[in-house]
């Protein structure tokens, strides 16, 4: 990935090795400063930043678009005259880092000083942690639920499905899931939001109500030893979640 910011009399190209990541990655790669300009400039304050940003405020070059998240800061002499320089830089995501969704993303700014408006903006593409995504692969293809939203958040991910369209599953509405990581758990939040019928005297009526279920598993058990995932186990934890709300059709 490329992006260039021209900002008289310096010319800034950052460099990034790859084209999306995911949560928990390393993000590296080369900035080259040139100055087109007939004095010496000072690169004070010269960094290269992730910055979470609401897209639409992105687009309308908000000063307040972005909460700053890690920095690199570059140190380099002063730029002479018609000179160039190209540093390189690495930036450190986290196992909850906000992942890209339909109205945020996270961006490389990149150039001098503080104000993001003034900055060059490369949004990244950051996808959930590999067993984030098996985990919603599991409920996709062998519970048949859909995926309606994914959504960050800054804890980590949120998202929003709808039940198969089955009898049995005929009184759920929808499903949230929150996933979070920490050093040795996936902790994993079930929310169904379903429909029974009133217990109270009169007319048969139908009421909301949520069940929920919240799973803390050993990340490492959900490998084999070959690194690779093991979707009878993942499969099992979600059949426990599914149970609550699954009606049992005897034909």
């Amino acid at each position: 990935m490329k992006g260039t910011l021209f900002l008289k009399p310096l010319e800034f190209s950052l460099f990034a090795e790859g084209e999306s990541w995911n949560q928990g990655d390393t993000i590296s790669g080369k900035l080259k400063i040139r100055n087109h300009s007939s004095e010496t400039v000072s690169l004070e304050g010269l960094h290269v930043s992730f910055g979470w940003g609401d897209l639409k405020k992105v687009h309308q070059k908000s000063p307040e678009a972005f909460d700053l998240l890690n920095r690199a800061a570059l140190t380099t002499p002063a730029l002479k005259s018609q000179d160039s320089v190209e540093l390189d830089w690495k930036l450190q995501t986290h196992l909850n880092f906000p992942i890209t969704d339909t109205t945020s993303s996270v961006f490389l700014l990149y150039g001098l000083g503080d104000a993001t408006e003034k900055l060059g903006q490369l949004q990244v593409s950051i996808k959930p942690a590999p067993i984030i995504q098996e985990f919603l692969k599991a409920v996709t293809i062998q519970f048949r639920f859909v995926i309606k939203t994914l959504k960050a958040s800054k804890t980590g991910v949120n998202v929003k499905l709808s039940p198969p369209a089955a009898r049995a599953f005929s009184n759920v509405e929808q499903l949230m899931l929150r996933f979070d990581l920490d050093e040795t758990n996936l902790n994993v939040d079930y929310e169904f939001q379903v429909k029974s019928m009133s217990a109270t005297p009169g007319p048969s009526d139908l009421k909301k109500q949520k069940k929920e279920l919240s799973q803390a598993l050993v990340t490492k058990d959900l490998y084999d030893s070959a690194g690779r995932p093991r979707h009878e186990k993942i499969e099992g934890y979600i059949r426990e979640a599914v149970d609550l709300v699954e009606s049992k059709i005897s034909y």
